[in-house]
């Protein structure tokens, strides 16, 4: 393809996991770009905009989880990027009992989650709103991609990282069977295995908020509708309003994540909140999002190696699904497909 860029590495995908993996492979001197479908980047790392503050409608704060969440959480308070969150977390069991959890350090951004993936991808070629939906190996030498729009991107990449989750990946790996992508690799990805989230992000008078006071956010368990509400304002300034970010349990977004609309969801999960937040059924504005693979169900055992091939160009699949469900899982295994590709470049592809 005439005037196409030619990289080191394309990478699908700008979560945690794709951007890890393209700033590590960055700093080591290859070049490294990345196509993302959304307008944002982060993936889960989600912070929506409203009124004059935000609220983070995905990861709901940072804790230390392992070695590079210790890292991350370091280099980001270094950057007065993040802060210490101490408002009370309380559990509600069955019987309605509330119990306050045990203080652990917990981190938010003032300015919203996606400010973590923001500093992650400084300095990376990031290519936004361009879906794939198709992968080719040109003459076992150079990937091509193309996007929804049915035209082929001025891209080439000698390696590819597909950093999304499982069930997006399959589509674009299958027609490389054919073309020497070891089976062994489509039917580990086929494995992986995701749950449904449907997340509400709902704004309220700040007097609303007198009689939630004892809260700043709540973790139902057992619950058949809500497994996590948060009062956002505990996290942020909010002059004048309160917002509240509410997940739902997978069984009940099960039902509706194929909804053309979730205005009915969203209701039935104020309603519920409202036994704990009186007044929360009746928001100023409600504002809904759908997290088809919202939460990876951890493999057992987890993926070591990640699955990848070297025919018929190499290809790592990467993202928090290969190593468990959370943040640390998310930045390691980007680290670890970054890792794997390296030695491949350096070696020639033996």
């Amino acid at each position: 393809m005439q005037n196409s860029k030619w990289v080191d590495v394309a990478i699908v995908g700008a979560g945690l996991a794709g951007i890890t993996c393209g700033q590590t492979l960055r700093q080591s001197g290859y070049t490294v770009a990345i196509l993302e479908k959304s307008r944002g980047l982060g993936g889960r790392v989600a912070t929506r905009r409203l009124m004059a503050t935000c609220a983070d409608h995905g990861a709901k704060f940072v804790e230390p989880q392992g070695e590079q969440t210790q890292q991350l959480i370091q280099q980001l308070c270094d950057r007065q990027l993040l802060q210490p969150w101490t408002a009370p977390i309380w559990t509600v069991d069955a019987a309605g009992t509330l119990t306050p959890t045990e203080p652990t350090p917990r981190y938010v951004a003032p300015e919203g989650m996606t400010a973590i993936a923001k500093v992650l991808a400084e300095g990376l070629d990031i290519r936004r709103q361009q879906r794939v939906v198709e992968i080719k190996s040109i003459d076992a030498q150079t990937w091509e991609f193309t996007t929804d729009s049915g035209e082929a991107l001025p891209l080439q990449a000698r390696s590819l990282v597909l950093a999304i989750p499982a069930p997006q990946a399959v589509p674009l790996l299958e027609p490389l069977v054919a073309k020497g992508l070891p089976t062994a690799v489509l039917e580990t990805v086929r494995k992986a295995m995701f749950d449904p989230c449907i997340t509400a992000i709902a704004t309220y008078p700040a007097e609303q908020a007198a009689a939630w006071h004892r809260v700043g956010a709540l973790q139902p368990l057992q619950h058949p509708v809500l497994r996590w509400v948060s009062r956002e304002s505990q996290k942020r300034s909010m002059p004048g309003h309160e917002v509240c970010v509410l997940h739902s349990t997978p069984a009940f977004a099960t039902q509706y994540i194929d909804a053309p609309t979730l205005e009915t969801a969203g209701r039935a999960m104020l309603q519920a909140g409202a036994a704990w937040f009186p007044g929360m059924e009746k928001p100023q504005q409600l504002q809904l999002h759908r997290w088809r693979y919202g939460f990876a169900r951890s493999p057992d055992p987890m993926l070591e190696p990640l699955p990848h091939a070297k025919t018929p160009i190499p290809l790592v699949i990467t993202g928090d699904w290969c190593r468990g469900s959370n943040l640390e899982s998310a930045v390691e295994a980007g680290v670890r497909a970054a890792s794997l590709l390296e030695q491949w470049l350096n070696s020639g592809h033996d």
